[in-house]
This record gives structure tokens, C-alpha cells and sequence, in this order.
């Protein structure tokens, strides 16, 4: 589970059987809200064999060793991806023009074979990022849009597999294998 600790978005591991912590790891900073929703963590961690992935409101994504928390690989949106965190009390007008970097990256990833698929949000560098789910290289980026508050879902639709996601200005489908954007109908949040 994540939650709020001293100022900071924290992954908790806990055991099963009785509730009591295995560990913690910061994920990122909280940030800050100007609304009653107050701050901290907004997507739920994906467990993945011995794995564990975490994603951060600011946009600092993680992935774990289930067993003892240790990092294995890492992205950050705004420092790897120009996905910067705004936040909702920024005068940037860029921070008007966006969704998730402006009220935080709710999106959680998807899991599909050995992909894990990101909202990752960058207008420049991809909307949407496959990655290898164990060694963080990236496989491809699909989109130019900044995301919105959702996340990835992955099935096979017209005999394709398709990663199917929400952004700020649309909704688009994506094929797994290649990122080649699919289709894409307008939609602005």
C-alpha cells in the first residue's frame, strides 16, 4: 500500500498473515493541493511476481524488489520524459493546459507479457511509454498528448492487442507489440 509519511509518498510492504510491515521505500515528495482532496499518493501499486511497481502523484515511477524494497529501476517523468509537475497552484500557463501534471498523475500502469505500459504524459516524448518490465529499457513511446486521469487498460480488440488509454485530449488505442497509435477520437477532458 502507499501512503503519506512526513512529507513524502511511501510504499509499504506488509505481510499477509498478520499486518505487520516489511519494509518501506520513498517513491517521491508529496505535493501539494489547492483543493479538498489534499495530497499524497494516487495510483495503487502493481505486484508483479517478485516485483512491485509504484507510481507517485509528481510523477516519479519505481520498480521493486517485493522481497526487501530494493530499487530496481526507475523513471521520472519530468526529469526523463520533459512530463514536468506543475501542480495546481503554478502560474505556468502550461500548468493550465494539462490534467495530471497540474492535479497529479492518477493513471496507474498495465502489465501485458513483459511490458509494462505508463501514462507517462509528455507531449514531446510520448503520451504513452512501454517499457520491459524487468530492466526499465524502453520499447516504444505512442502519442503527444498529456495524460488525463487514467489508467492504462489492455485487451484485444478487432484481433489486435490494444492498449486503450484516456489522455487530456483523447481517447486512443495503441498496439502492445509496436506502439503504433491505432485510432484516436478527440475527447478533451
Amino acid at each position: 500500500l502507499m501512503d503519506g509519511v512526513s512529507g513524502k509518498e511511501v510504499l509499504h510492504c506488509l505481510a499477509a498473515d498478520t499486518g505487520k510491515e516489511i519494509w518501506q521505500v520513498e517513491v517521491g515528495p508529496m505535493v501539494e493541493f489547492q483543493n479538498a482532496y489534499g495530497e499524497g499518493p494516487r495510483c495503487t501499486p502493481l505486484v508483479d511476481g517478485d516485483r512491485v511497481y509504484a507510481q507517485s502523484c509528481g510523477g516519479e515511477f519505481r520498480c521493486l524488489s517485493l522481497k526487501d524494497g530494493k530499487q530496481l529501476w526507475a523513471i521520472s517523468f519530468g526529469d526523463n520524459y520533459g512530463a514536468t509537475w506543475f501542480g495546481n497552484k503554478s502560474p505556468d500557463p502550461g500548468s493550465k493546459e494539462t490534467a495530471a501534471r497540474r492535479h497529479g498523475n492518477n493513471g496507474s500502469a498495465a502489465i501485458d507479457g513483459d511490458r509494462i505500459l505508463v501514462p507517462v504524459g509528455s507531449p514531446t516524448k510520448g503520451t504513452l511509454i512501454a517499457f520491459d518490465k524487468k530492466t526499465g529499457k524502453e520499447l516504444w513511446a505512442a502519442g503527444s498528448d498529456n495524460t488525463a486521469y487514467s489508467s492504462v487498460m489492455v485487451g484485444t480488440l478487432a484481433g489486435v492487442r490494444q492498449a486503450v488509454h484516456l489522455t487530456g485530449d483523447a481517447l486512443m488505442g495503441v498496439e502492445v507489440a509496436t506502439g503504433k497509435v491505432l485510432w484516436r477520437e478527440p475527447l478533451k477532458t
